[in-house]
């Protein structure tokens, strides 16, 4: 049974509810594999950035690695060149407001600027069509009003990602260059959002059904289909175990 329920809990599910029952009902425990370029540490190091300082984000980086080599340097000079006007931008406002509700969600706003009473969803990555379609920032306006946060707009800031690589006929200070070139060449895109009540109740209706599940089916593996895509397997923590248990990336 859930103790609470979050936008990214129920989103589990559908993306590979077999990842949803070994997370959260069979509670597996696994060491995550974390890699120079991890969504969740660097997502994390940029929101720093944002809300705290860029030295914050880059200082949460670095104590997430045992040692660093080239890759990370060139992630940790991202949250510089891209950390320090995205702090500027949103330093002023609130930051990592906690929301609750009777029916068991658990939420963090982002960032709200108490001025024009907006809540802002940061987000470093370059799949801008893809949260567009998220209910997730509806959500937020939903529960938040709920909890007497007057909203009056919805927003996403995007940060972008830059992945190029270092040639061959590069030294190590060129690709550095040509990384720095490309980071201030991009531009970070604050992009307003339209309430839509109706990806709010869809999601609900998700919602319902996922928590029926887990409350009446915990143990019934039926249930929890592994994602038929194997879309998410690379990166996941449970991949190993997947695999020990008969679910490979190449099961039929």
């Amino acid at each position: 049974m859930l103790d609470h329920w979050s936008f990214s809990r129920i989103t589990q599910y559908f993306t590979c509810a077999r990842c949803y029952w070994m997370r959260y009902i069979g509670k597996v425990e696994v060491e995550p594999k974390l890699f120079y370029n991890d969504a969740r540490i660097c997502g994390q190091s940029m929101h720093l950035c944002a809300q705290e300082s860029v030295d914050a984000g880059v200082e949460y980086y670095k104590s997430k690695f045992e040692f660093l080599n080239k890759r990370h340097w060139n992630e940790i000079l991202k949250f510089q060149v891209l950390g320090q006007p995205l702090n500027e931008m949103f330093k002023t406002h609130k930051h990592e407001l906690k929301i609750t509700s009777d029916d068991g969600f658990l939420g963090f706003i982002d960032d709200y600027d108490e001025n024009t009473n907006t809540i802002v969803d940061f987000k470093y990555s370059n799949s801008i069509t893809h949260y567009l379609a998220s209910p997730q920032i509806h959500l937020y306006k939903y529960y938040a009003e709920q909890n007497g946060i007057k909203v009056d707009n919805l927003a996403y800031v995007f940060i972008p990602k830059i992945g190029i690589r270092q040639k061959k006929t590069e030294t190590e200070d060129e690709f550095q260059q040509r990384l720095i070139q490309k980071l201030s060449e991009s531009q970070i895109q604050y992009v307003p959002v339209e309430y839509n009540f109706i990806k709010v109740y869809n999601f609900l209706q998700d919602k319902d059904r996922v928590i029926d599940i887990t409350e009446n089916h915990p143990q019934e593996i039926e249930y929890y289909p592994c994602d038929p895509d194997r879309k998410f397997c690379r990166n996941c923590d449970y991949k190993f175990f997947c695999e020990m248990q008969g679910y490979s990336n190449d099961a039929e």
